[in-house]
């Protein structure tokens, strides 16, 4: 059976906290310049789906009987694969990796 630490709680300020020492950081951050490339990647793409470029692709046009925005979506969705698959190309694990 495993067994994990326990959380202390102390009152501060009103709220409760819960202080862990044994807690492992939330972020991992990538460690090769590979890695931080397929960060970089999935940055661009959620950048891709926000506001102001769903705006832009928002017209009253059709893109091979399309609207632009079913075209941007699914760009989108095969930017995502694309980008996946290149990272499972690219970030072979190693021994360490379970």
């Amino acid at each position: 059976m495993l067994r994990y630490p326990v959380a202390r709680r102390t009152v501060r300020d009103g709220f409760y906290r819960f202080l862990d020492s044994a807690m492992k950081h939330f972020v991992v951050h990538p460690t090769s310049r590979r890695g931080w490339l397929v960060t970089l990647a999935f940055a661009l793409l959620v950048m891709a789906g926000i506001w102001p470029v769903v705006a832009l692709f928002n017209r009253d046009d059709l893109w091979f009987g399309l609207p632009p925005i079913a075209i941007l979506t699914y760009a989108i969705v095969v930017g995502c694969w694309v980008t996946m698959l290149v990272a499972n190309r690219l970030l072979v694990g190693g021994e360490r990796d379970v």
